[in-house]
Order: structure tokens, then C-alpha cells, then sequence
């Protein structure tokens, strides 16, 4: 949602995606590591708060700048995410689990412009701050971010690894830390089908940011859209993910990954 809530009506200053591009492996090493993804999102939805709260006060294009790289950071949080869908799916139902996962992404794409609707018609004071069309995305957003720290505090908890832990076999001479950290790595990530498929996922992530990102600006200036026009074509776009991740999970039971 607060893609579709945010990105049609103040493009230039998307830095969310390079903050949660540093941020994600961040949060993805630590919640590997202690297993706590309820405390990780918490943390993380902090930032989200607190980023939109700068975007609504935004008296200056550095604040508004600086608003996006802090939600940006809790946006990292998706890495925690999927790792806990890793962890308590199987193998046979992982590739439908991570599609509905993805698949709820873009139903906020979908769903996000509705409400510029009603907020680019925001037109109020309250306390030190200015409530109008290019604010009022702010304050909607840490407002929903509130409401979802509350929900994941009250109503969510982790839930145990379904899996065994990892036991390496390894040669019989000892070796360091150093050279046995390297050797789980090369072996965990550095195989023909990890970087494949993680080349993949860094094109199609890509290409749908950068489509994100240039839909404003090239709409506005050829077609002289507004934000209810790019809230417009965002929601057909994301029809069209929706559907594709809804085919993606009902192959998944006849198709083998």
C-alpha cells in the first residue's frame, strides 16, 4: 500500500528503495541468526513510523528525503519475512506459500490508490503540521504503521522451524573460523542454481522498481496525468501480478519447481 500511496505523488524523492536495499541483508543475517522475526518487524516498523511522520511534515525536499531512506530501512524487514515462510513451509509448498506472500504485495498495489481518492482532497492544520494533498500520504501511512505494530504485538508469534538444522560433514583436518565460515558460504550460495535464480530475481526486481519509479514522471510529462491517473494504472498493473501469482501457486501442484 504505501507504495502505491506514496510513489504517485512525489517521485523524485524515492530513496526507500536504496535504504531497504542495505537494510534487507541486514535484517535477514540477524534474524537468521537469533530467530526472532516478531522482534525484527517491530524494530523495523519503528523506522516506518517514523519516516512518514518526516514525509508529513516535509518542510523541506531533505526532510521528505530523509523521511524515505528511514521508512526504506524498516522496508528491509521483508528479508525477516520471508525467511519465517521459509522456515515453517515445506519444500513441495513453499513455491505457492512465497506466491501468495508475493501475491499480497501486489493486492496493496492494487488496493494503495483508492485512497489517494480521498487524501489528495486533505486540506486541514493539526498541531505543527500541514495536512494537504502532498502530505497527507505521510500521515495516512504512519498511521497504518501503528495500527500494524499493534496487530503483530497482540496477535503474532513466531512460530518454530519445521526444518532440522544443517549438519556439515567436513574433512577430517581442523581449519579455522575464518576458512570455515568461507567454506559454508561457497557452499550454501555460490552453486550454478542459487546465482541463477538470484539473477533472476535482481532483473524482474529491477525492472518493476524502475517501472515504479519512471511511471510518474513519464505520464506527467507526455500525458499530463495526475496522481488519480498513476493510481489508476498502478491498480492494472498489479491486477495483472496478482494473476500471475495466482497461476504461479495453482501450477505449483501439478509442476515441480
Amino acid at each position: 500500500i504505501e507504495y502505491a500511496v506514496i510513489i504517485p505523488t512525489l517521485w523524485p524523492f524515492s530513496a526507500f528503495c536504496i535504504s531497504g536495499l542495505v537494510a534487507g541483508p541486514v535484517y535477514g543475517v540477524v534474524t537468521d541468526r537469533l530467530r526472532k522475526t516478531k522482534a525484527a518487524v517491530l524494530f523495523a516498523n519503528l523506522f516506518e513510523i517514523g519516516g512518514n511522520l518526516m514525509y508529513m511534515w516535509g518542510k523541506s525536499k531533505y526532510i521528505v528525503l530523509g523521511g524515505r531512506l528511514v521508512a526504506g530501512i524498516g522496508m528491509g524487514a521483508g528479508s525477516s519475512i520471508m525467511a519465517q515462510l521459509a522456515w515453517t513451509s515445506t519444500e513441495s509448498e513453499r513455491t505457492a506459500v512465497f506466491s501468495v506472500a508475493m501475491a499480497m504485495r501486489n493486492l496493496g498495489l492494487m488496493l494503495g490508490p483508492a485512497f489517494n481518492v480521498f487524501l489528495r482532497e486533505f486540506d486541514f492544520t493539526w498541531g505543527p503540521f500541514r495536512v494537504d494533498r502532498f502530505t497527507s500520504a505521510g500521515m495516512f501511512m504512519s498511521g497504518l504503521w501503528i495500527v500494524v505494530e499493534i496487530v503483530i504485538l497482540v496477535l503474532y508469534s513466531d512460530l518454530p522451524s519445521i526444518h532440522a538444522e544443517p549438519r556439515l560433514q567436513i574433512q577430517t583436518e581442523p581449519v579455522d573460523d575464518a576458512q570455515s565460515g568461507k567454506l559454508d558460504f561457497a557452499k550454501e550460495y555460490l552453486r550454478e542454481e542459487i546465482v541463477v535464480l538470484l539473477g533472476i530475481q535482481f532483473m524482474l526486481l529491477f525492472n518493476q522498481c524502475s517501472m515504479e519509479l519512471l511511471v510518474v514522471p513519464t505520464s506527467t510529462k507526455y500525458f499530463f496525468w495526475n496522481e488519480i491517473d498513476n493510481s489508476v494504472f498502478y491498480s492494472a498493473a498489479a491486477i495483472g501480478g496478482v494473476a500471475g501469482f495466482i497461476g504461479v501457486r495453482y501450477l505449483s501442484r501439478f509442476v515441480g519447481e
